[in-house]
């Protein structure tokens, strides 16, 4: 699987920027306002991270496939 350079992109900077972000201030604002206990603050968060860490995943296939096109167009 190898993606076009614009979804590439815009999965990167959800995946390195916004969802972290994202995590942060659910945590924080939903323990600051008290509007969940904190078992379900966890949970949100962890998902949250999770869907981050499978969208790196995939970006992570991308750039090795990419990578390996490229050396074999080298040759």
């Amino acid at each position: 699987m190898k993606l076009n350079d614009k979804v590439y992109s815009v999965l990167k900077y959800v995946c390195i920027t916004l969802l972290p972000i994202v995590a942060m201030l659910t945590s924080i604002i939903l323990q600051t306002w008290k509007l969940c206990d904190e078992a379900t603050i966890n949970n949100i968060v962890t998902t949250i991270n999770a869907l981050a860490s499978a969208i790196g995943g995939l970006i992570g296939v991308s750039a090795v496939n990419y990578y390996i096109e490229q050396k074999k167009e080298r040759k």
